[in-house]
């Protein structure tokens, strides 16, 4: 059915810390040995390229079929893509993971940041993440303190949310800033930075020629600088 999401299944995995080929019931094996935050609640695939971990629930053929099951999403026009060289992993959801995440991502952002000057931030959280410490993530105002922890001097306004719209959420990402493939998504914290732009001082575009000057004010009011004569009667 081609309205049907594309399915893949992966009975083999390489295990990059030592080449061996294993299967699915060994990789949940190896990943139960090495919990750090709890059980894995996440399936993660990276693809080549890809900026971090898709997140998906495990489903049930995952266990009694001895394979990872992964139903793809389709916005990228990637589902028929084969995941050969892509990269899997299982992530936990607790309190303890997600302040564990929000650090890293903060101080990656202030890394990705640094000699810009930042003139503020908002936050959108999930109520589910806060503002009081009697839920999953046992801190009051979790994430806005974790961010003013590394950006100590920048003011930051915002609001929890019933849901939250932005860049979809990636696990293990590597690059903090993102755009494009926007979401309603539960959960997550969504921050954006209002950045100074650089000025460069050195080179500037002088051509004032009418036909540049024309063609500009075309594209920006949909009308022309040139003088309309008037008509006498």
């Amino acid at each position: 059915d081609d309205d049907m999401p594309s399915v893949h299944l992966a009975t083999k995995i390489c295990n990059k810390e030592t080449n061996d080929i294993i299967t699915a019931q060994q990789l949940f094996q190896i990943c139960q040995q090495r919990e750090t935050f709890g059980p894995a609640s996440f399936i993660g695939l990276k693809r080549p390229g890809d900026n971090g971990f898709e997140l998906s629930h495990p489903t049930n053929p995952t266990t009694s079929m001895n394979a990872l099951l992964f139903d793809m999403d389709e916005s990228r026009n990637q589902g028929d893509a084969s995941l050969v060289g892509a990269e899997v992993d299982f992530f936990c959801l607790s309190g303890e993971a997600c302040m564990h995440d929000m650090d890293r991502t903060a101080k990656q952002l202030k890394e990705q940041t640094k000699g810009e000057e930042i003139l503020g931030a908002v936050m959108f959280s999930c109520s589910g993440r806060g503002p009081s410490a009697y839920g999953m993530i046992p801190e009051k105002m979790s994430d806005a303190t974790r961010f003013g922890n590394v950006f100590k001097d920048v003011p930051c306004l915002g609001f929890y949310a019933g849901g939250e719209i932005g860049p979809q959420a990636l696990a293990g990402k590597e690059n903090v800033f993102q755009r494009g493939r926007a979401a309603m998504q539960g959960f997550t914290a969504v921050f954006a930075l209002f950045i100074v732009p650089v000025v460069d001082r050195i080179h500037f575009d002088l051509d004032d020629r009418p036909e540049r000057v024309n063609k500009f004010v075309s594209e920006k009011f949909g009308t022309s600088a040139e003088a309309q004569p008037m008509e006498s009667t």
